[in-house]
């Protein structure tokens, strides 16, 4: 059983679109090509201008943040890494999560 974020989840779906053996499976792998391509050129510019490229005005004063933004900041850093590593935190708040009716209401479904 797998929660959370995985990495791989772009090549799993070009994967069984593919395997499909379909021309609407092969159309939607090629978007999902194509769309994948765009996307890297789109965030390499965008690392490209944040991390190399010199302000446009010259101005490399540092910027001033409000301490309620530091803060705010700080703690929904600190709320995400530890929900992120300790997810049950917030299961035994809320119990057990279905993505189905209730075990009951099948039952009822049967009569």
């Amino acid at each position: 059983r797998h929660n959370g974020f995985r990495s791989d989840n772009r090549y799993l779906v070009f994967q069984s679109l593919a395997e499909a053996n379909t021309l609407s499976g092969y159309l939607l792998a090629g978007a999902v090509g194509i769309n994948s391509v765009i996307a890297l050129f789109y965030y390499a510019k965008v690392a490209r201008v944040v991390l190399i490229e010199d302000a446009p005005d010259g101005d490399v004063s540092p910027i001033r943040v409000p301490p309620a933004l530091s803060a705010a900041i700080g703690i929904t850093a600190v709320a995400t890494l530890v929900l992120g590593m300790f997810p049950q935190i917030i299961g035994q708040f809320t119990g057990e999560t279905r993505l189905g009716p209730e075990p009951e209401l099948l039952a009822l479904e049967g009569d």
